[in-house]
């Protein structure tokens, strides 16, 4: 018998290793107050309500998301990267030797800090959920 695989669309971990797809809804009264404090913790953590409580419940600390703005200087130095590997891919073909080895070097900072910001060490400045 051939078993298909199901599409996740919206998955959740629920044990380790394992993907389910969100399928029960969960409620929850909350006072006024404590509805502003979730909305303006979410808020802070460039998260969704929703998602800010998910975490907070199952691992009890909140990684702060990637903002918009981080993003697009994440992309601006993927892009940088690239531009100054084809200037040093040049320099080398014509022989300058300095320029190349500079850029080298601007490349490797550039990627340290790509790793960083993709890299589970940014999440060493988690956000108490509680």
């Amino acid at each position: 018998m051939e078993t298909k695989e199901r599409s996740v669309k919206n998955p959740a971990v629920t044990v380790p290793g394992e993907m389910t797809k969100r399928s029960r809804y969960f409620g929850m009264k909350v006072s006024p107050a404590e509805r502003r404090m979730i909305e303006e913790k979410a808020k802070q953590a460039a998260m969704s309500p929703t998602d800010w409580c998910r975490s907070a419940a199952t691992t009890g600390q909140i990684t702060r998301r990637l903002t918009g703005e981080e993003m697009d200087i994440l992309w601006s130095l993927a892009a940088m990267d690239h531009h100054l590997a084809r200037i040093a891919r040049m320099a080398e073909l014509e022989g300058l030797f300095s320029v190349e080895r500079r850029c080298r070097e601007i490349i490797t900072e550039i990627d340290q800090t790509i790793k960083y910001l993709n890299s589970d060490d940014r999440k060493n400045n988690k956000i108490k959920a509680f």
